[in-house]
């Protein structure tokens, strides 16, 4: 759990989840309309450089964290979608194509919301320097903390954790709860992520087979590589 260590006198505030199970789900407003958005990048669509799928958003985020199975479940706007399943430090979820199991490595350039085991979505930048006040907001006292410096878009930069957290770019601000410490809600620019904790976690993740069967390969294939790697063992 991290809390706000540095400031004894500030607001209590959690950025990694704590030991599980743990359930929760952000859910999306945005400032401009889907539609919107579709008839700025019109020319794209009828081009067919851009799909319609390529502009959906989140209409609604949900994170289980048990073991051995996570999942993060993504409700796009239009009703399309998309399950992830976690096991150690990979992922594994269907491609919207053709429905291949696709497994990605999180050592190698994760996004932000794919290593929400360890950091929570929307609230990894806060710091306790950026603390401003005590509000009620969102139906809660909270501790709320602002980011107001966005950074600026380098076009030729090649660090990939510049490139991965767009949010660095526009003023992020966040709420966490008075009471838990857990995040409440999240903005960036004008776009806005709430959480709901679930009381009680979901029993049981539902691993699709084709799932399950890449996951038990690829822990063969760890069991593998930890048996190649270990020391020789030699006589006396």
């Amino acid at each position: 759990m991290c809390t706000n260590a540095q400031n004894p006198a500030g607001p209590k505030f959690v950025l990694a989840p704590p030991a599980g199970p743990l359930a929760w789900t952000v859910a999306y407003t945005y400032k401009t309309s889907a539609q919107s958005i579709i008839d700025a990048k019109k020319d794209d669509l009828a081009s067919k450089s851009l799909l319609l799928s390529d502009l959906t958003r989140p209409e609604k985020v949900r994170y289980i964290i048990k073991k051995p199975v996570s999942s993060r479940t993504v409700y796009f706007e239009g009703g399309v979608k998309q399950e992830a399943y976690y096991v150690g430090n990979y992922e594994f979820r269907f491609s919207e194509q053709n429905k291949e199991v696709l497994t990605t490595d999180l050592n190698s350039y994760p996004d932000l919301d794919q290593l929400f085991r360890q950091r929570f979505p929307g609230v990894a930048w806060v710091t306790p320097k950026l603390f401003v006040k005590i509000e009620d907001a969102h139906g809660e006292k909270c501790a709320y903390f602002r980011d107001g410096n966005p950074a600026k878009i380098d076009p030729n930069s090649t660090v990939m954790d510049a490139i991965i957290d767009a949010s660095k770019y526009q003023i992020r601000e966040a709420w966490f709860s008075v009471q838990t410490g857990l995040p409440v809600a999240f903005k960036v620019g004008q776009d806005l992520g709430r959480y709901q904790f679930e009381d009680s976690p979901a029993s049981a993740i539902n691993v699709p087979a084709n799932i399950q069967a890449e996951i038990g390969k690829k822990a063969k294939y760890e069991a593998y590589l930890k048996q190649r790697n270990a020391p020789a063992v030699t006589g006396p």
